[in-house]
């Protein structure tokens, strides 16, 4: 059988890559593709985050700062939804929310009316991941200038990065704020590739005073170009002084609130994935990021592996940390630069690699729709925007975790065994394809991939995304 490649598989075939800058039609695309998802999505947590950024301005006003947890997590969302809960995150993080809030804040007060009740103010705050989101764009544009001097790959590196479905499903379908730890991350991976260690510890002690797990990333970075036991803790101490200062601040505060503090759920996550060795149980994730931190150690930077290596080391970081631990679907928005990154290092692999993106998202947004479905059914996520209005709220459509429970044990069993086999599997893949010493072709610029590929991406992420919005609508 004779197989008749396109005009753009010759293109490829013959070693041309992509020349142009992503186009119109790739754009635009995407850009309905995220608007759709804005206008009708929004997942009750993120609501809940913005109560807690408007009591922030409560307590500032009324001189009551240091109780700010206190009457937060004591506060509902509003008349619409009375749900509160836990306040988990340092101070730092909810005054950047706080401010892009004001409006709704002094709108509050002048109608008397909660911001659930509005579709224009529950945009307003959906919009707001929208500045830390193009920032972070612009972020992976800056680490990839130090990786490649193709403009034109760097564009497309960016491109993938903002279609990816890890990003698509944490930021877009789920509207979470991990987005902020992602920026900040991203330009700490850029001052360590420029080897400005202040500036590296000032952006990771922002990324972990959002969320702990950028010690992930950023615990095999620091090992990996400092051997030195004193310096090491100095650093430490350094990226995490941010968290624990809120901490120290806010302890009596925070003590006298149900949750008091939210690391001991993050940790019990940590350690859930677990191997049995003949009645021995031992953390998937303990031995996969401790060989990680071993390696760290003993490997030798210099300035021909230096930008490699240091790449890697982050995208394993992360890897261990999804791959041994049980994490939430929108945590994965941090995880969604890497492969992109490593494009641009790998031009003639780019391929395979977004293949592998391509499936390790799939299988981890299905993984999340199954294991947590409620958190993109009607009564926690679509009933507020666009969709919930046009049906007057209605509470219908089917919940993903309920008929994924209606199925026998073994049936989820065996669902969830694929699943993550996928993901595993995937992100291994890229590991190995990517390992430091795997020399790449010298005089590589051009992405060597068809834009018959990214077409079909770009629709398989579309098909899954509005996968929850159509069961809300037909259902």
């Amino acid at each position: 059988m004779k197989v008749v490649l396109t005009g753009i598989d010759k293109k490829v075939s013959n070693g041309e890559g992509l020349k142009e800058k992503p186009g119109t039609i790739f754009i635009g695309a995407l850009g309905l593709l995220m608007i759709i998802c804005l206008v009708n999505y929004c997942y009750v947590d993120l609501q809940m985050i913005v109560r807690h950024s408007l009591n922030l301005w409560d307590c500032l006003f009324s001189g009551n700062l240091l109780h700010f947890y206190q009457t937060a997590c004591q506060r509902s969302i509003g008349a619409l939804n009375p749900q509160s809960g836990e306040v988990p995150y340092d101070i730092w993080v909810y005054i950047p929310i706080a401010v892009w809030n004001l409006p709704i804040y002094i709108w509050e007060k002048a109608t008397g009316i909660t911001f659930e009740a509005s579709f224009i103010a529950l945009l307003w705050a959906r919009l707001g991941n929208m500045l830390p989101f193009a920032a972070s764009i612009w972020a992976v544009w800056k680490v990839t200038e130090l990786l490649n001097r193709d403009s034109v790959s760097r564009l497309w590196a960016c491109y993938f990065y903002a279609g990816s479905m890890l990003l698509l499903n944490g930021l877009f379908c789920l509207g979470q704020i991990d987005i902020y730890n992602a920026f900040f991350m991203l330009m700490g991976l850029a001052a360590y590739l420029k080897r400005e260690r202040k500036k590296f510890l000032i952006w990771f002690a922002l990324s972990i005073t959002c969320k702990m797990f950028s010690l992930f990333v950023f615990l095999p970075l620091l090992l990996l170009m400092e051997k030195r036991i004193l310096f090491m803790l100095r650093d430490g101490v350094a990226a995490l002084s941010l968290s624990l200062l809120s901490k120290v601040i806010f302890f009596a505060d925070k003590m006298k609130t149900p949750t008091q503090f939210d690391e001991r759920r993050f940790l019990r996550m940590l350690f859930e994935r677990r191997i049995d060795l003949s009645g021995i149980t031992v953390s998937f994730l303990v031995l996969l990021f401790m060989a990680l931190l071993i390696w760290c150690w003993y490997t030798e930077l210099n300035d021909e592996n230096f930008t490699h290596k240091t790449v890697w080391t982050a995208f394993a970081g992360y890897s261990c940390f999804f791959v041994g631990a049980t994490t939430l679907p929108y945590w994965a928005v941090v995880f969604s630069p890497f492969i992109p990154v490593l494009m641009v290092l790998f031009p003639k692999r780019a391929k395979i690699l977004l293949w592998l993106e391509t499936a390790a998202g799939a299988a981890y947004f299905v993984m999340g729709l199954c294991n947590y479905g409620y958190a993109y059914a009607a009564s926690a996520n679509l009933r507020w925007m666009l969709a919930g209005v046009l049906n007057d709220r209605e509470l219908k459509g089917m919940d993903f975790s309920l008929l994924y429970d209606a199925l026998s044990e073994g049936a989820r069993q065996n669902i969830e065994a694929l699943l993550t086999g996928v993901f595993i599997a995937a992100v291994a893949a890229v590991l190995v394809i990517t390992r430091p010493g795997n020399r790449r072709e010298a005089g590589e610029d051009k992405l060597m991939v068809d834009k018959g590929s990214i077409a079909m991406r770009l629709f398989a992420n579309s098909c899954l995304t509005f996968l929850p919005l159509l069961v809300y609508l037909l259902v």
